[in-house]
């Protein structure tokens, strides 16, 4: 008499044989094969395999595969010895992680795994004992990002109370201590300083509040204000075309900085990496020819590539040359592309970068033969001192008519190419042109104070 349920028996030995676990659990389980003995005799051997193959997952630390071999083999004979010893065994490994995370500070991931233990219907005293726990550190970063740092300092104490023999819990109970102590003297710098309108003092004082509760409504406010106020007493450069007035107020920013802090608020950055370039009848554009940048608010004691007079933290982010490729370190909220970024990304030609709530700057990188960037500022900030765009200089920077210059000069009829070999500067053009009143044809050297003309072009250096 025929009977097909041998037929599917013998698939599912040939798929055991041949080492294909999956498909002859999968066998096994879609049909009536569990009714008969030598089927529940496979369904063992199968499970058995399955068991072997977890082990060996969770040895090379894949305990999500470990898990999916644990449900298959369960399902094919149930909670036999050898699923239950497995099932202990990622318990402990994934108890081993959640504690790992508790003792990094990262109760978020330790709060997630919890949840998918939960899911797999496990639960017990100690896992709701580390879901507290990690419930009171996920309390005590929020408080302390918020400014509440007192009551960031309760959260982990409590956390604290739940395993007093955990060190790590008293260590983590200690930091907020000590952040909330700390908060507090900067809260009173930074009302006396709001009191008396000494911006520099409040920017200052701000930041610092910042480093600790980056989400300070208090802090953030402030750094507005004095900012703002700051701001409002910069000499704000011409239109584009007026070049030596445009000049006039960029030396003087230089040399005077912001008139209300009476101190340099951008920082030290190495003044030899980056120089202004001026084009007669173009614009000025802050050329940085280091391989790191720094972007950020121009306060006190911060040393900045790029100072930009916004709404921003003093270092805010870096944007790094790794060969033809850029990348982009966001040390504060950073977004591209409306997407926010909390670790390296490549740039893209055509990237728009968002720091903080409103300065925005296009990521251009035009020439297909050069590895040279340019930022454009989409918003209406400007860096200090005040410029149309910042060039990152690799090793060649393209200015004339094509739309692919990294600086389109409309008026031009031919190219003019600066280059960089270390610390030195050339400029190239087909055309007799003069440097700093030299005559020069092809190709000459130049500093970063050099004046340089042609027939149709005009341009000049200035150091930062």
């Amino acid at each position: 008499m025929f009977q097909p349920w041998r037929i599917k028996l013998r698939e599912a030995q040939t798929a055991l044989r041949s080492g294909r676990l999956d498909e002859a659990g999968r066998l096994l389980r879609q049909s009536d094969l569990h009714e008969y003995q030598p089927a529940q005799k496979l369904s063992a051997q199968v499970a058995r395999g399955m068991v072997r193959r977890g082990r060996q997952h969770l040895a090379q630390c894949d305990t999500s595969a470990g898990w999916h071999d644990l449900e298959l083999a369960n399902g094919l004979v149930g909670e036999t010895d050898e699923v239950t010893k497995l099932r202990v065994q990622l318990v402990e490994r994934a108890v081993a992680e959640i504690e790992r995370y508790l003792s990094a500070d990262d109760p978020d991931a330790a709060i997630d795994r919890i949840e998918r233990l939960n899911s797999r219907g496990l639960d017990s005293s100690r896992l709701r004992a580390l879901g507290q726990i990690a419930q009171r550190l996920h309390q005590a970063q929020v408080h302390a990002k918020r400014g509440d740092l007192a009551e960031a300092q309760r959260a982990a104490s409590a956390a604290l109370a739940l395993r007093p023999d955990w060190k790590v819990l008293r260590r983590h109970e200690q930091s907020y201590s000590q952040k909330a102590a700390r908060g507090r003297k900067i809260a009173q710098a930074l009302h006396k300083a709001l009191s008396e309108q000494k911006w520099p003092a409040v920017l200052t004082a701000a930041e610092a509040m910042l480093d600790i509760s980056p989400q300070s409504v208090m802090a953030l406010d402030a750094r507005r204000r004095a900012w703002q106020a700051v701001g409002s007493e910069v000499e704000t450069a011409p239109r584009r075309g007026e070049e030596h007035a445009r000049r006039a107020a960029w030396r003087k920013s230089t040399t005077a900085g912001l008139k209300a802090s009476k101190v340099d608020t951008v920082g030290t950055p190495n003044t030899d990496s980056r120089f202004v370039l001026w084009i007669d009848a173009v614009g000025g554009f802050l050329v940085c020819l280091g391989d790191e940048i720094v972007l950020g608010q121009p306060v006190p004691g911060s040393a900045l590539d790029v100072p930009i007079h916004g709404d921003l933290s003093r270092r805010h982010a870096k944007i790094r040359r790794d060969g033809e490729t850029y990348l982009l370190d966001p040390l504060r909220e950073t977004r591209v592309e409306g997407r926010e970024v909390k670790q390296l990304r490549e740039l893209a030609d055509g990237d728009l970068i968002e720091l903080g709530q409103s300065v925005q700057l296009r990521f251009r990188k035009p020439h297909p033969l050069s590895a040279t960037a340019r930022l454009d500022f989409e918003s209406h900030h400007r860096s200090h001192p005040g410029t149309d765009s910042v060039l990152l200089m690799a090793d060649t920077c393209v200015l004339g008519p094509k739309p692919t210059s990294h600086v389109v000069c409309r008026n031009w009829n031919d190219e003019v190419m600066l280059f960089r070999q270390g610390d030195d500067l050339s400029c190239r053009s087909r055309q007799p042109f003069e440097i700093d009143g030299r005559p020069t044809q092809g190709r000459g050297p130049m500093t970063h104070n050099s004046q340089v003309t042609g027939d149709q072009f005009s341009l000049s250096l200035e150091a930062v």
